[in-house]
């Protein structure tokens, strides 16, 4: 029996990096006797060589990387030897052009993620059609990007406080970096990420000098600056606001250093950037602060105990060619919230005291059936969107093959003050979905009657016009009744069809609407069984 060759593809920047090793240890956990072959940019093969469960790591450099998205006219094969091998799978988690043609071009009997951009973008896999239509209707996603990676490599979700490896040597480093900065280990450490990948989706300057001053008014406590040497303008900015001491390191340290240093604190305070997954993955606390583009559900740490501040204005999470230019969703997070955050986690608490519609806080922690929850915390305001979300993380649950934990929702949606309207949701998506079902059975008849006419006795290679035109008819009837979570699934789905041959098209076609009608039932299955629960 040959061995499994599996080859993931992961050229995205530092945090998604930190976001796809538990999916790694997962997969070889999984298929401990497979040969798991990474792709990644060379500047990031430090964070993966650390680990023993990749088999083997290709280094992509990075000016060809760079290259590569401007003109891709050369052979995938040229590109490494090992991408002239062959593969059982081909998992892309690089939602980019330029991961998709690396992925074309690599021999590989199963495919997964992103296949083809525009003009006509083709994902493989259901997990990869999810991950991109969530995207139009992000309010109403609950599943964290590294659970969607883990389904877009075919690994069961479960429970998995994952810890990547931190060295003793690392740790000395850590230490070192720290005493030639002042530090007198006299209580706890405190990390402040100031900057972000985009500077929209970073806290204001001011607002982190305000919290640290504040901070450091408790004389056991000292704060820690993070950052790139890109970062270094604004540590300057906060340094010349800020009244008390702090540790600096922005722009003194590595890459391969931040593990260590971020094992020693106590906290993490960050922006959505890639500092706050290291945090996670070495199992230190973080809090977040998301608004602008950045979502919680999405982004947030995985793993348990994390605390996030998102902004919860009708327009957050927006997308970055529709935000507005003063980011007023920033404003919403003060410095008085985000120390009472902090003095939470740091202490303990399981509340604080935060009564504001505009603004929401969750705490993370695994639920039975294997995925990551962020939960409001006790005391909070409800955010008008989220009883929305979490019935549609319960129909996406059973269309994609996981359990939903009916006692955590039940607990969510059954309140005396939020039943009536759990309730009106969980039957207006009902609704809609016995129609859709409806529609998909008779687009797959329509479908089945196409292929009749074409292969039957007398068929001739074609359809009838009746027939083909009342398919199409049933297409846009799905796209335009549907709802978004549903349609853009659907849109995507459809993209599949090859339609320059006509046999082949409605056979794909078949398939297509009997496997969207089986996801519907089930969906509708799930959520009448959700009603129940509620009731």
């Amino acid at each position: 029996m040959s061995l499994e060759k599996i080859l993931v593809i992961q050229l995205n920047r530092m945090g998604d990096c930190f976001q796809t090793l538990p999916l790694l240890k997962r997969l070889k956990e999984e298929k401990p006797g497979a040969s798991l072959t990474l792709l990644c940019v060379d500047a990031f093969v430090q964070i993966f060589g650390r680990l023993d469960y990749i088999d083997r790591i290709v280094g992509l450099p990075y000016p060809v990387f760079q290259a590569l998205k401007q003109e891709r006219n050369c052979a995938v094969g040229e590109l490494a030897p090992e991408l002239m091998e062959n593969y059982d799978s081909v998992i892309n988690l690089t939602s980019n052009e330029t991961g998709a043609f690396i992925s074309r071009g690599v021999s590989g009997e199963n495919r997964s993620g992103f296949y083809s951009g525009p003009p006509q973008i083709r994902l493989k896999g259901d997990w990869a059609k999810y991950l991109f239509a969530s995207q139009k209707c992000r309010r109403l996603n609950l599943f964290n990007l590294v659970e969607i990676q883990m389904g877009m490599a075919g690994v069961p979700l479960k429970p998995f406080p994952f810890r990547a490896p931190v060295s003793l040597d690392e740790m000395r480093r850590a230490r070192s970096l720290l005493d030639d900065e002042g530090y007198a280990a006299k209580g706890r450490l405190v990390a402040l990420q100031l900057g972000a990948s985009k500077l929209h989706r970073a806290w204001p300057v001011e607002s982190f000098s305000s919290l640290a001053d504040s901070l450091l008014e408790n004389r056991s406590m000292e704060i820690l600056l993070l950052g790139s040497t890109a970062e270094k303008e604004l540590a300057a900015a906060f340094l010349s606001r800020v009244s008390h001491p702090v540790i600096d390191l922005v722009g003194k340290t590595r890459m391969a250093d931040l593990p260590g240093l971020l094992k020693s604190c106590d906290l993490l305070v960050s922006n959505d950037t890639g500092s706050i997954h290291v945090a996670a993955a070495v199992g230190t606390r973080a809090l977040g602060i998301y608004f602008s583009t950045a979502y919680f559900a999405e982004t947030a740490p995985f793993g348990e105990g994390h605390v996030v501040l998102q902004a919860e204005m009708p327009c957050c999470p927006c997308h970055t060619e529709d935000m507005c230019e003063e980011v007023r969703c920033r404003d919403v997070i003060g410095a008085d919230t985000v120390r009472k955050a902090v003095d939470m986690i740091l202490d303990g608490k399981s509340d604080m005291d935060l009564n504001d519609p505009r603004l929401c806080a969750y705490r993370s922690s695994f639920l039975s059936n294997g995925t990551l929850a962020y939960t409001p915390i006790l005391s909070q305001i409800i955010p008008a969107r989220h009883p929305a979300a979490l019935v549609w993380h319960a129909a996406w649950c059973a269309a994609l093959g996981i359990r939903y934990d009916a006692e955590y929702l039940r607990q969510l949606l059954a309140k005396p003050d939020s039943a009536p309207r759990s309730l009106a949701i969980i039957d207006d998506i009902l609704k809609e979905t016995a129609e859709l079902g409806d529609k998909y059975s008779s687009a797959a008849a329509l479908a089945r009657l196409a292929i009749v006419e074409l292969t039957g006795p007398g068929g001739a290679g074609k359809t009838t016009s009746d027939t083909g035109s009342r398919l199409n008819s049933m297409d846009g009837q799905i796209t335009s009744s549907a709802p978004d979570p549903i349609k853009y699934y659907h849109i995507l789905e459809i993209a599949d069809i090859d339609y320059d041959d006509p046999v082949k098209a409605v056979k794909q076609l078949y398939r297509a609407y009997s496997k969207l009608g089986i996801m519907i039932s089930a969906m509708t299955s799930s959520l009448e069984f959700l009603r129940r629960s509620v009731l």
